[in-house]
């Protein structure tokens, strides 16, 4: 991560504006929620009388709105006052109160929702089963028949219904059943509840010479692509049993991973390796699994036990080359995805992810060649967008990385890196309020990202929120104790503050 270390040294000059640029206001004039990712499908019926429509990307939603997330699908909303929620499969909200400098009120009828707010009771939810008052916090809260559950983040949230009341600080869980008080959980993890939230890095496994590709396989391979995960997903599901070759479960197990539903992707992998205990591809998913949630020495193992099952396989070298990068080995996961380029030239997605090695290795005109060969394979492909972005930032040239990073999200707007690549691009453009804000985004795309976090602290800092920063900092290092980013920047900022430690 050699690269963003780099740009910061140019992008935090701030000349800070403030502009407005979501989407229209189109609410009788009152500020409104803005939909900033959108993975799937989602539905808006803006008036609370049944009438749902699909909502695109950068929509804008009306107070009194309800929002409904279809299947294999995930969004992000952007409320007044900074508030981001993150929105898992089969969640019903109601937008009950969203105007600026007025309490936000929401109610969360099902569902899965992560929660970032930085206004203290300015937030209130509630829900059948147990309501829940934020104190300037980051939290998740889901919501079925018969139990409301809560985690916290970040700062406190009081949990809370008819029956009795908690308050939970940052590390602790609670349920509530309906008809009775909430009560603490201390078997209910907080970092692990949000998995479904995380990214995880796409690695469809690219065919050998010998694989026939059924034309429906073909079709969803195209969709995803393009960025249409729940249509992929959709086609794949309708194949009858006999259609459902082992190649399919490769491939739909990755795109259920991407979507985060990771039982789901496990139980695909889990079928192929009951078939083909040591099959690369499987293991390969199985890899980037495990390093996204933050189990890393698993990830390396799982890796180098696929590359020796097949040591062709672009899929493991590509899975090897995150795992070495969780490592903070950047020249053997350069190396790897260097064979994984070898041995798949005409993935994008691989050249993609040399090209974003490189560019962390400080080469940036071997990054740029390779995001322009990525683009040349596939100029759909968020990532060689993203790289792209990042290699126009370190030329200094802020109008085409906007560009870039503008198309990435576009392309795929839950890419955490595309969103932290336009934060950092804004900042640089002197327009720090708004880039910090699409730092916020990033971090909610991807909760458990050290870097991330660590970068949204010093967008913090840099807005003299000196506490907020402390707080990003402290939650980066949870996530990874061994990246130095946090504790660099996080000195920093005790030194400022007065606060040297001995």
């Amino acid at each position: 991560m050699r690269y963003l270390a780099i740009i910061l040294l140019v992008l935090f000059t701030q000349a800070c504006w403030s502009v407005d640029r979501a989407a229209g206001k189109t609410c009788a004039d009152k500020q409104a929620a803005r939909l900033v990712s959108l993975q799937g499908a989602l539905f808006v019926d803006s008036g609370g009388n049944g009438d749902w429509r699909p909502a695109q990307l950068n929509a804008t939603l009306c107070e009194g709105s309800r929002v409904r997330l279809e299947d294999y699908s995930r969004a992000s909303l952007l409320l007044p006052d900074g508030i981001i929620l993150r929105l898992d499969a089969g969640t019903v909200l109601s937008l009950n109160g969203i105007e600026a400098e007025k309490p936000t009120l929401l109610a969360l009828l099902k569902g899965f929702v992560h929660f970032i707010s930085r206004t203290p009771r300015h937030l209130e939810i509630t829900n059948p089963i147990a309501n829940a008052g934020p104190e300037g916090t980051e939290f998740a809260m889901r919501v079925d028949d018969n139990t409301a559950s809560l985690w916290v983040y970040e700062g406190g949230v009081r949990f809370f219904n008819q029956q009795g009341s908690l308050h939970l600080d940052p590390g602790q869980g609670a349920q509530a059943q309906r008809g009775q008080a909430p009560q603490a959980k201390i078997d209910i993890k907080p970092q692990d509840a949000v998995n479904w939230a995380l990214y995880y890095p796409p690695l469809l496994p690219f065919p050998d010479k010998s694989t026939i590709i059924d034309a429906d396989i073909g079709s969803a391979i195209r969709d995803f692509r393009l960025g249409h995960t729940d249509l992929a997903l959709a086609r794949l599901n309708s194949l009858t049993p006999d259609r459902q070759t082992t190649y399919f479960f490769k491939v739909r197990g990755a795109m259920r991973l991407t979507a985060g539903q990771v039982n789901p992707a496990l139980q695909d992998i889990h079928a192929v390796l009951a078939s083909k205990p040591n099959d690369a591809d499987a293991l390969a998913l199985q890899s980037v699994l495990a390093l996204t949630q933050n189990r890393k020495d698993e990830a390396y193992s799982l890796a180098n036990r696929a590359i020796a099952s097949d040591p062709h396989s672009a899929t493991a070298y590509s899975a090897l080359s995150y795992a070495e990068q969780g490592r903070f080995d950047l020249d053997n996961a350069l190396k790897a995805a260097g064979l994984a380029v070898e041995y798949a030239p005409n993935d994008a997605m691989a050249w993609a992810r040399k090209a974003e090695l490189e560019l962390s290795s400080g080469l940036t005109s071997a990054s740029k060649q390779s995001a322009e060969r990525a683009l040349a394979l596939d100029a759909t492909l968020e990532r060689s967008q993203t790289v792209m972005g990042f290699a126009y930032l370190l030329g200094l040239d802020t109008e085409a990385a906007l560009r870039s990073f503008t198309t990435a999200i576009q392309l795929d707007s839950t890419s955490p890196l595309a969103r932290l690549g336009l934060g950092l691009a804004k900042i640089r453009d002197g327009d720090l309020e708004q880039g910090r804000r699409d730092m916020e985004i990033a971090a909610i795309l991807d909760p458990s990202n050290a870097l991330i976090r660590s970068y949204l602290g010093k967008a913090y800092f840099e807005e003299r929120r000196a506490t907020l920063a402390e707080d990003q900092y402290s939650l980066a290092k949870q996530r990874d104790p061994k990246d130095p980013t946090a504790y660099f920047y996080d000195a920093v900022n005790k030194q400022t503050t007065n606060r040297l430690q001995v």
